[in-house]
């Protein structure tokens, strides 16, 4: 039986290599942007509940963006502020207002 440094390197192997598979695309290579786009479709999703909720695109942009930005200076507390994915969020967020644009009218 393995003790001290020895013994918890199996275990930081298997965190690092259940990191890697959740964000691992074919052959089990690394997805580059994956957290954009979880931040983007995320967007997409609220800013669309919110739009066809309140049948405003308006709401939907500014309500999903007053979200993803709340979530950055959260992060920025605990990891950083990281401005692409609030860039991300707002892909999504535009997206679901365009969407709620056009199912409304």
């Amino acid at each position: 039986m393995l003790h001290g440094p020895a013994a918890a390197a199996p275990a930081d192997s298997l965190a690092i290599a259940a990191d890697v598979a959740e964000h691992a695309g074919p052959r089990g290579m690394p997805v580059p942007g994956a957290d954009r786009f979880q931040h983007a479709t995320l967007s997409l999703t609220l800013g669309l509940g919110i739009g066809i909720a309140s049948r405003s695109p308006a709401l939907a942009l500014g309500g999903t963006l007053g979200l993803g930005l709340a979530k950055e200076l959260r992060d920025r507390r605990v990891t950083r502020f990281d401005p692409l994915d609030l860039a991300a969020d707002l892909v999504g967020a535009a997206a679901a207002a365009v969407l709620v644009h056009q199912l409304v009218r």
